[in-house]
C-alpha cells in the first residue's frame, strides 16, 4: 500500500483523488498547500506526488525543485496536475525531472493507470528500499497475482508499527531510519526460517508498511515470532499484525486483499498491545 502525496488546495478535487487511491490500495496522504506538503515529505517518503501547478503560497514547480534538493524525495515520482487551459512547463528541466503531466479534470482510471505506470518504471530503477533494502510494492504485487494466477493458497501479513509517525518525529529521521531496518531485519529473517520451500516474499510498501507472504499453515507461528521478538526490541511500542488469506474465502484480485486487510486493520489498531488478527469471514469483500 504505498503512500501518494496530493498537494492540491481544492478540496473537491483532492477528496475524489484520495478516494480513487483509496479504491485501489493505496495510501493518499492531503496536502493543500506548498508548507504542509513539505512537512510531510520531511517526516517521510512518499512513493509518488501528484502534484498541483497552482498552490496558494507558492508555485508547483517551485516545490518539486525543492522536492528534489532534498536527499530523501530527490528520486520520488512527481505527477503534475494542469489546470484547463494551462500547457506544461519545464518539461526539459534536468533539476525537476517531471515524471508526467495530468490533465484537470483528470479521470480515475487514466490517473490510476499513469500511477501505477510510474510507480513500475520506478521500482525498475530503484530497485530495493533505499532504508531497508526490501522490494516493494510492486514486486509484491507480482508475486501476489502469482499465487493468485496459479489457484496457490495462500497468507497476507500486513505489518505495521503503530504510530510510527510519532516515533519519527520524536527520534527524528535517524531514529525512524534505525527502526525501519530493525523491521525489515525482522521480516526478512521470519520469511528466511519458514521459507525453506521458496515461497515465502519479505517486502517494504513504503513508510512503516512490511508485508510477508507466505503459505496458510505458517501464518501464526509467523505472527507470534514477529510480535515477540518485536515486543523483546521494542518495550513500550506496539506491532499489529493482520492477514488474510484464501483457505476459506475466494479472493479473485490482489485489490480484495487490500480492502480486507484495510478493514482489519481499523480493528487492530483499537487494540491494547502488540497483537494479529485474522481474517475469519468466509463472505464475499465489502466496502
Amino acid at each position: 500500500m504505498g503512500s501518494i502525496l496530493v498537494v492540491d488546495d481544492d478540496p473537491a478535487v483532492a477528496s475524489r483523488v484520495a478516494a480513487a487511491l483509496d479504491r485501489e490500495g493505496f495510501k493518499p496522504v492531503l496536502a493543500g498547500s506548498g508548507r504542509t506538503a513539505l512537512a510531510f515529505a520531511g517526516r517521510e517518503s512518499p512513493d509518488l506526488v501528484l502534484l498541483d501547478v497552482v498552490l496558494p503560497d507558492c508555485d508547483g514547480y517551485e516545490l518539486c525543485r525543492i522536492l528534489r534538493r532534498n536527499e530523501a524525495t530527490s528520486s520520488v515520482p512527481v505527477l503534475m496536475l494542469l489546470p484547463k487551459g494551462r500547457s506544461a512547463e519545464n518539461e526539459d528541466d534536468p533539476l525537476l525531472s517531471i515524471a508526467g503531466y495530468l490533465r484537470k479534470p483528470v479521470q480515475d482510471a487514466e490517473l490510476i493507470e499513469q500511477i501505477r505506470s510510474h510507480l513500475r518504471r520506478h521500482a525498475s530503477q530503484e530497485g530495493l528500499h533505499l532504508v531497508t533494502q526490501l522490494p516493494g510494492r510492486l514486486e509484491f504485487e507480482r508475486h501476489l497475482d502469482d499465487r493468485l494466477r496459479d489457484g496457490q493458497k495462500f497468507a497476507v501479513l500486513w505489518v505495521d508499527v503503530d504510530d510510527f509517525q510519532s516515533y519519527n518525529e520524536r527520534h527524528g529521521l535517524a531514529g525512524g531510519d534505525e527502526l525501519l531496518r530493525f523491521m525489515a531485519s525482522l521480516v526478512r529473517e521470519t520469511a528466511g526460517e519458514e521459507g525453506a520451500c521458496g515461497f515465502e516474499f519479505a517486502g517494504h510498501l513504503g513508510a512503516d508498511d512490511f508485508v510477508l507472504l507466505t503459505s496458510p499453515s505458517k501464518a501464526k507461528r509467523c505472527c507470534k515470532t514477529m510480535i515477540r521478538r518485536f515486543d523483546e526490541r521494542c518495550p513500550g511500542m506496539k506491532l499489529y499484525i493482520v492477514v488474510v488469506s484464501n483457505e476459506q474465502r475466494a479472493i479473485a484480485h490482489r485489490s480484495e486483499v487490500a480492502q480486507i486487510a484495510k478493514q482489519l486493520r481499523r480493528v487492530a489498531k483499537a487494540k491494547p498491545g502488540s497483537s494479529y488478527h485474522f481474517d475469519k469471514r468466509r463472505t464475499a469483500v465489502q466496502s
